[in-house]
Parts: structure tokens; C-alpha cells; sequence
């Protein structure tokens, strides 16, 4: 369960806790609007521009994104550094890891490919 910190709720995977407040992205990706499975597409598709060590930042509306983004990262061997709120707004960030299963496509899951995703 997320926990307030510095007044901003952060969360990490396998319920350890960060301030993110020091993360500094080399890249930001705007899926505000979306639902899932978007934002998950859009973030491997993101992934795969980025050097290895590049860290993203996703900010996001959608609060499911909380659940799906530590669960894919665990599924393609990214790191998930945390996420925290700031009004409506999901900032969620991941460190793109060398050989990554988003690297070349794989990673999104049979459980991301339906609908549109975007709200409506």
C-alpha cells in the first residue's frame, strides 16, 4: 500500500518505498487520457528508443497503471523505480534494462492487446 512521503504518495514494487523526487528522466511520455492497455504499449514502444540505463518517466491518469507498470516490468526485466501523485496525475518511472524484453518488442502481453485504451 502506498504511504505518504515528502507529501507525495510513492510507491515501489514488492512494497518497498522511494522518494522519487531525486529521479531525474531522460524521458518523459505523456499517456494522460489513456487507458490500459495503451500506456503499457506506448512505454515499450518508448523503451525501445532509449539507451540502456535511460530512465522514463509516465505520467498518467489512469490509477490501474499503479498495478500494470510494476507487473510488466517484472515481466520484461525492466526496473520499476517508483511512482508518486501529484494531483490527478501518476508519475511512474522505469529504468530500461540492457536486454530488456521491451528492447525488442516482446513484454506487453496477450492481457494488452485489447480495446482502445483510450477514454472516452
Amino acid at each position: 500500500m502506498p504511504r505518504l512521503l515528502m507529501g507525495a504518495c510513492v510507491t515501489r514494487a514488492a512494497g518497498m518505498t522511494e522518494n522519487t523526487d531525486s529521479i531525474r528522466p531522460d524521458a518523459v511520455l505523456d499517456a494522460v487520457g489513456l487507458y490500459c492497455p495503451v500506456p503499457i504499449i506506448r512505454t515499450s514502444e518508448r523503451l525501445k528508443r532509449l539507451e540502456a540505463g535511460a530512465i522514463l518517466e509516465i505520467l498518467s491518469d489512469d490509477r490501474v497503471i499503479l498495478i500494470d507498470m510494476p507487473a510488466w516490468c517484472r515481466s520484461t526485466g525492466n526496473e520499476y523505480l517508483g511512482s508518486r501523485q501529484e494531483g490527478s496525475e501518476y508519475h511512474l518511472f522505469v529504468r530500461k534494462i540492457s536486454g530488456a524484453a521491451a528492447a525488442d518488442g516482446q513484454g506487453t502481453g496477450d492481457r494488452h492487446t485489447r480495446g482502445t485504451g483510450e477514454k472516452r
